[in-house]
């Protein structure tokens, strides 16, 4: 019996988010690397100010505990799943100019 493609598209989109999903998670915990496309910028004053309370609110009442990684020298927060919540990547605001 065929099926239709009501049934097929949905269920085809929902296995390739699973797998991005899948891939990306593997990608944070193991490579020392992670793309550009995949994070946002955020802005920080000063680095040692990036407390357990200032990711919570960069991240926006995350549903998982936010996660600092030093990545080939570029600073991460990943707040969770991207797409979702999202990850960042830290930048210093210098007045006006990126450092």
């Amino acid at each position: 019996m065929p099926v239709s493609r009501v049934v097929l598209a949905p269920c085809l989109l929902a296995l390739l988010w699973g797998l991005f999903v899948a891939s990306e998670m593997v990608l944070w915990r193991v490579s020392d690397h992670y793309p550009a496309l995949f994070a946002g910028v955020r802005y920080v004053d000063d680095i040692t100010l990036l407390t357990p309370q200032a990711m919570a609110d960069i991240c926006r009442l995350p549903l998982s505990r936010p996660e600092l990684q030093q990545k080939r020298s570029r600073l991460f927060l990943r707040c969770g799943t991207p797409g979702f919540e999202g990850v960042y990547r830290i930048e210093i605001w210098a007045g006006g100019e990126e450092r």
